[in-house]
């Protein structure tokens, strides 16, 4: 009797998995679609912008599932290609709405049931705004930037963690829909090269706007394919090879560097990390982890035998177009380095202002709203120089106590995928420091980022 009840419930966890992946495939195809029909929307007609924006805002009050959705989706049509686009004066404000509203219904949810996951965040901001009184040269821009990134990542975290398995299923199918549709739809532009190559004729922004924002936002999509197949399938040829064929060739041509030394580090972090005893047991075979690291080599120098003008295009991306050397490749981020580290050195301890330039901000570039100063772009690469400049050593150590109290929450998640992704949005900030643009693309990251550190949730209901 106890045999015949472990073969029926064998085959009845089978059929409900067979339920499952119908169910989730539907899913998929129901978001593909509705997104498709958004973007194409977008790019024909600005109204659809502002009609997507205010249903976005609305979603808000439909719970945290539906609060993910809109804060992905809206961050992504506000950087779009402005070949493709006429942006709506108020979509930003409709951005900033949404975030308000969010941050007022979940923050206090989460300061209530998850607030160990919220201090080191909150600790690290009061430094960062006590230490921006002392030495900004704009104290106001550097508070309001501190806000946001306080309010944005305190919220994104109260969301996930509020979603039950379920609704994390919906958000990863969403998500990995939203990034289908913005690749496919980029594919698409190359039959246009003054839309693909939009902003200098020489990297590929497909339908987003800039070419280094195309590369770090294929960055944590194509470390997940990787992951997947590399340490979780067991054949050598799959759907999953293709795919990131494709994202790495694009990634190649958007010239994004910063985007290809992501996804490197995303990987070797991982398999450093799958040595750990809980998470040795999900790779499937080593020895068919290391066919696929020769195979796929091999594959690379066939690929080259027979197109040998790749060559050239890889080394166009390794050291720009323009450039013949490692020295000049490296050039066009030592000065900010250098000039970065030189600010940490004339303040290693209090650092120079959250978010600003040392000194004064250039009046050109801040923004104002009703008179009232909120923000002043800045352009910084290098996370880790220009987190020394900006806060110093005592908002350093913050900033690390922050940074281990969320990478262990990602370390619960036994997928290398999972784990692949979550890497690579970390290490996007080595030359796109889009750790604190909340407020921008940074929100994306931090979806990305989170969602990561909950799938485990999902994994264990399966065990």
């Amino acid at each position: 009797m106890i045999i015949q009840f472990n073969s029926n419930d064998a085959i009845l966890q089978k059929e409900t998995a067979s339920i499952d992946l119908k169910a989730e495939r539907k899913a998929f195809i129901l978001y593909f679609t509705l997104l498709l029909v958004v973007f194409v929307g977008v790019c024909f007609n600005p109204i659809v912008s502002t009609i997507t924006a205010s249903i976005c805002l609305v979603l808000v009050f439909f719970g945290p599932q539906k609060t993910i959705q809109a804060i992905s989706l809206l961050v992504l049509i506000r950087f779009m290609n402005p070949a493709l686009v006429v942006y709506s004066a108020n979509l930003s404000l409709f951005s900033w709405g949404v975030l308000i509203l969010a941050s007022l219904i979940n923050i206090p949810w989460g300061m209530m049931n998850v607030s160990r996951q919220l201090i080191p965040i909150v600790v690290f901001s009061i430094v960062a705004a006590i230490l921006s009184i002392i030495t900004s040269g704009a104290v106001w821009i550097s508070i309001l930037k501190i806000i946001s990134f306080l309010l944005a990542a305190m919220t994104v975290i109260s969301l996930f963690n509020k979603l039950s398995v379920n609704q994390i299923r919906k958000v990863e199918i969403w998500l990995f829909a939203l990034m289908s549709v913005i690749v496919i739809l980029s594919g698409f532009t190359l039959f246009n090269r003054n839309i693909a190559y939009n902003l200098n004729g020489l990297g590929f922004q497909g339908i987003l706007n800039h070419p280094q924002t195309m590369g770090v936002f294929l960055a944590p999509m194509v470390s997940f394919y990787i992951g997947r197949f590399m340490f979780e399938k067991k054949g050598f040829f799959s759907a999953d090879a293709v795919i990131i064929s494709l994202l790495i060739y694009f990634i190649i041509i958007t010239q994004a560097r910063t985007a290809a030394v992501a996804v490197f580090l995303s990987f070797i972090f991982t398999l450093l990390v799958i040595n750990l005893p809980i998470i040795r047991a999900k790779i499937k075979s080593k020895a068919g982890f290391v066919a696929k690291l020769i195979i796929a080599t091999l594959g690379i120098v066939v690929v080259i035998s027979f197109y040998p003008s790749l060559l050239d295009v890889v080394h166009d991306f390794v050291f720009k177009r323009e450039s013949t050397g490692l020295d000049e490749a490296l050039s066009s981020r030592s000065g900010g380095l250098s000039s970065q580290l030189d600010n940490f050195l004339a303040s290693p301890v209090f650092g120079n202002g959250f978010g600003v330039y040392p000194g004064s901000a250039p009046a050109k570039s801040i923004q104002y709203f009703m008179g009232i100063p909120i923000s002043a772009a800045v352009e910084k690469g290098f996370l880790p120089t220009a987190l020394l400049e900006e806060v110093g050593l005592l908002g350093a150590i913050t900033f690390m106590f922050m940074m281990y109290s969320i990478i262990r929450l990602a370390m619960r998640s036994i997928a290398p995928s999972w784990l692949c992704m979550f890497f690579a949005s970390i290490f996007i900030n080595i030359g796109e420091c889009v750790f604190f643009a909340t407020g921008g693309m940074g929100i994306f990251y931090w979806i990305i980022m989170i969602l990561c550190t909950v799938t485990y949730k999902k994994e264990i209901e399966i065990r």
